[in-house]
């Protein structure tokens, strides 16, 4: 009983110094403490969202946004840059030394599965909801829901 309640403990000294961290954090917000945050200063999470265990969001380069409500599952990724691999001027093959950086939406009341991947980018629509190993590689539009393995704007169902 000792160690739990000191596990416990701990793990809200952890979750309180991710929230701290945070370009901005809004109240009622769940994060569990095996988070991954990589430059969190460019990561803001409004109000009433919840983050499962294990999601990395990795908010260099362009930076993330998540709206008020936003549902996060088990093992998410979210990506704001990505190599640099497009251009008739790369340094070295398949990517060089540069990034891409791009800023990451997700909208208000948004739902996303578990394992799935947000790549740089991309903006998420109020009320959308992503199925689980999705890899979404555009623009989802408000209130749809995607469930492909390439969760993109031609692949989303209304």
């Amino acid at each position: 009983l000792f160690m739990f309640v000191l596990v416990k403990f701990f793990n809200r000294l952890k979750t309180k110094k991710l929230k701290r961290s945070l370009k901005h954090c809004g109240d009622h917000v769940y994060i569990d403490p095996s988070i991954l945050f990589v430059s969190p200063e460019l990561i803001s999470i409004a109000d009433n969202c919840h983050i499962q265990p294990r999601c990395q969001l990795f908010g260099r380069g362009g930076g993330i946004e998540i709206g008020e409500g936003t549902i996060f599952s088990h093992e998410i990724q979210v990506f704001a840059r990505n190599h640099y691999y497009d251009g008739n001027d790369l340094e070295m093959l398949p990517y060089d030394k540069r990034y891409s950086a791009k800023k990451v939406t997700i909208g208000k009341y948004v739902w996303i599965g578990a394992r799935s991947t947000i790549l740089p980018g991309v903006t998420i629509g109020d009320g959308a909801v992503i199925g689980a190993a999705s890899v979404v590689t555009k623009d989802v539009p408000a209130g749809a829901v995607g469930c492909e393995i390439l969760c993109a704007a031609n692949l989303v169902f209304e």
